[in-house]
């Protein structure tokens, strides 16, 4: 286990996965209440069959990325397993959508991202094609978009926003479409900084927020919204200056951005490690460290909670005071979690 205190928390639900769907857990996790969990496996691999049928096909692999339907249930991208597992608010399955792993309608290759339409219809990002599936999980159709190397898909305003990994500085990181495929725009071209920050090429992040699409910096603390408002946020303080790239220093060895979410106030709710140099008789011995912080606009983080080890995928719920995480200890699954007041 890589953390004590999740294995606490493991220890406390052990009870509780020999018997889901059941009732939301009270375990409070560095000022975290946990709520809920998805995608729950026994750990003995000879009970795996057994979960996986008792589950429904619930069982997760490798998630991509999370969404969340009108009426609370939770979209789950397994990528591993070329579906997307929906979860009924209390954790049960409610159905598994997409046909399997190829080319063909309904069926995903290379999936990375998901998006529910206010209508219900479920959106799966596949390389440059997108599969639409209605409400009840029946295939519609598949269009192409256009982005270079596509990242991530949301809905908002009547329009589809794709970003795309960018390797060049003015190349732009966001596109949108009309639901009908139809490019519409192109958006938010990284600077040379923004592309020295991160030499891997930018990744920026989306996310849906009370002014629609938000978009966040590679650099943790610092995002905007795409409805046309200025760039919010400053960069987190003492945690990650940008630094310019050297062989020695790499610009991204200090943070990096896991997660991204917009609250309801505006504020972001950010994951992101952070790396701390331990000096050790003479020595500089480094290590790293999680961070889920609150960020307001103005850069004052309101709170910042140090986290055990998690995915990257985070997803804050409609309802504006829960949000999502992606786990792998002791198996792959999704926790809702609901920030202490």
């Amino acid at each position: 286990m890589r953390s004590t205190t999740f294995a606490t928390v493991a220890a406390l639900c052990a009870w509780w996965a020999l018997a889901l769907p059941a009732g939301p857990l009270a375990a409070q996790i560095s000022g975290l209440t946990e709520v809920q969990r998805y995608g729950w496996e026994e750990a003995a691999p000879r009970a795996a069959a057994l979960a996986q049928t008792r589950l429904g096909g619930g069982i997760l692999s490798n998630v991509a990325d999370l969404a969340e339907g009108p009426d609370g249930a939770l979209y789950v991208l397994d990528r591993g397993e070329s579906k997307v597992v929906v979860f009924e608010p209390n954790g049960a399955v409610r159905r598994v959508v997409g046909n399997g792993k190829g080319e063909g309608p309904g069926e995903f290759s290379r999936p990375t991202s998901i998006a529910v339409a206010p209508s219900g219809d479920l959106m799966v990002l596949d390389g440059n094609r997108v599969h639409v599936f209605d409400s009840t999980g029946q295939y519609r159709r598949v269009f192409k978009v256009t982005a270079a190397i596509p990242h991530q898909i949301r809905v908002a305003g009547g329009r589809i926003v794709v970003s795309q990994y960018v390797l060049r500085a003015g190349t732009p990181s966001i596109q949108t479409f009309d639901l009908d495929g139809t490019p519409s725009s192109t958006v938010f071209a990284p600077s040379a900084e923004d592309i020295a920050f991160s030499r891997t090429g930018a990744s920026y992040r989306l996310a849906d927020g009370p002014r629609g699409v938000a978009v966040a910096h590679p650099n943790p603390g610092r995002w905007t919204n795409l409805s046309g408002g200025k760039p919010l946020g400053r960069y987190v303080e003492g945690d990650n200056a940008i630094v310019p790239p050297s062989p020695s220093q790499p610009a991204s060895s200090r943070v990096t951005l896991r997660g991204f979410g917009m609250l309801p106030s505006g504020n972001g709710l950010v994951l992101y490690d952070r790396e701390l140099a331990k000096p050790t008789r003479g020595s500089t011995e480094s290590r790293r460290e999680l961070v889920l912080a609150e960020i307001a606009p103005t850069g004052r983080i309101v709170r910042r909670i140090i986290m055990p080890d998690v995915g990257r995928q985070l997803l804050v719920s409609r309802d504006g005071t829960s949000f999502y995480l992606t786990v792998d200890e002791p198996t792959y699954q999704v926790v809702r979690f609901r920030l202490a007041r």
